[in-house]
């Protein structure tokens, strides 16, 4: 049965499996009865904002994975430590437990090089002119990130996509030669290309539902940045559509059933929201309407403890973007304990040679290789039945300044027992 990254912006999000162990409360057995995890709320306080990502673990398990950090910003992710799990009854929870049996016994376990969790990792790549040569040097570095994740030995798989006011778009006949360019949002329309008449065609091509292994994201991107890589394709304004693009992999890219999931959104300039989106150029409800973004603020909250989103961006560029309107795409970073990267400025990536983003080097990588998962007791005796529960994950991290910085992260959770 397929399941998607999210099924609305603020809908839980189920992570179902097969039941393992005994029906209910009863006689319930060690692999533990729990049959599905929907995340309903995360927030967090503290020095930081900690990744945590809930979901079903093996054998009928509740898993908390939490993800690795650069705490200090010395370039260095450092591996979390998480204290005392404790859970407490919601209001709509079967049986209220006592304070003092709130307690959840969980086994630490860090990932390091070699996993058995999964990552599906969706990457949106900004292909508009204001990128110049640095659309195919990001192209060319994402290809190489895809490998060193697969030559690290991490379990991930992959789904792309190029935006600037659209997305997910092919014309006929196409720049692309690659067979996972897609358009699953169909051809290029007239908003997408304004700019100049005659207008070009400019592609924003996906890798469409189905996920990629590492060597058929890689050609994607070199096939994008064959095509774009000398200086991008116009765009209608100076502000593009990412957070359209990052609702569109979490809505309609299919994942694995228990996976992290992982978003890296690149581009240099503000973001579009639903306001400031159907103000732009040739605008047409009728064709252009599948393209708005969603609400930041909604999507935001939305996305925390359910993934992580990374935000490779330009600083210079994000200081006004609430002023237009817009909206400044560290905030989906900032809310579900994602790392942002600065590109350095204007041009600052349009060699290879000296563009400060590495991907295969950089935090995105290192909060996969350094994460820990937290699998926790899933038996409906200890926890009173389906229902909801309010959990207080307690996360250290230790820097290379050897300051410790501490975190809590509240999460409530829909739990569903056999």
């Amino acid at each position: 049965m397929k399941r998607f990254w999210l099924f609305g912006v603020l809908a839980a999000v189920a992570l179902t499996a097969a039941a393992c162990g005994g029906g209910g409360g009863s006689t319930p057995t060690p692999t533990g009865d729990l049959t599905a995890v929907s995340v309903k709320s995360s927030t967090s306080t503290g020095d930081f904002t900690p990744n945590v990502i809930a979901g079903l673990g093996t054998g009928g398990t509740l898993q908390f994975t939490i993800g690795g950090v650069d705490i200090d910003n010395d370039g260095t992710v450092d591996t979390p430590a998480a204290g005392v799990i404790t859970a407490s009854s919601g209001a709509l929870a079967m049986v209220a437990k006592a304070v003092s049996d709130t307690e959840v016994t969980c086994v630490a376990s860090e990932i390091g090089g070699t996993t058995s969790s999964a990552y599906d990792i969706g990457i949106s790549l900004d292909t508009t002119a204001s990128m110049g040569a640095a659309a195919g040097v990001l192209a060319n570095k994402i290809a190489a990130f895809t490998t060193s994740l697969a030559d690290a030995g991490v379990d991930a798989q992959f789904a792309g996509i190029t935006v600037g006011d659209e997305f997910a778009t092919k014309a006929s006949p196409s720049l692309f030669t690659d067979p996972g360019a897609l358009g699953t949002l169909g051809v290029p329309t007239p908003v997408e290309n304004s700019d100049s008449p005659p207008p070009p065609t400019c592609e924003r091509p996906d890798t469409g539902a189905t996920l990629l292994g590492a060597t058929a994201m890689a050609a994607f991107f070199n096939d994008v940045s064959t095509v774009y890589g000398a200086g991008g394709c116009f765009g209608t304004d100076a502000t593009e559509n990412y957070l359209g693009s990052v609702s569109f992999i979490t809505t309609n890219v299919t994942k694995r059933s228990g996976s992290i999931p992982i978003i890296i959104s690149i581009g240099d300039n503000c973001a579009h929201t639903p306001t400031t989106f159907p103000l732009i150029t040739n605008y047409n409800a009728a064709t252009d309407a599948i393209f708005l973004p969603p609400d930041p603020v909604a999507f935001a909250a939305g996305l925390a403890g359910r993934a992580r989103v990374n935000v490779i961006g330009n600083t210079e560029d994000l200081l006004n973007c609430t002023a237009g309107g817009y909206y400044n795409m560290k905030g989906l970073a900032d809310a579900t304990g994602g790392s942002f990267i600065d590109m350095g400025g204007f041009g600052a990536c349009n060699d290879a040679a000296t563009c400060p983003v590495d991907l295969t080097q950089d935090a995105i990588l290192g909060a996969i290789t350094k994460s820990i998962v937290e699998t926790c007791d899933g038996l409906s005796s200890f926890y009173g039945g389906s229902g909801d529960y309010t959990f207080r994950i307690p996360v250290t991290v230790i820097g290379a300044d050897g300051v410790a910085r501490t975190a809590t992260t509240v999460i409530v959770l829909t739990l569903t027992f056999a």
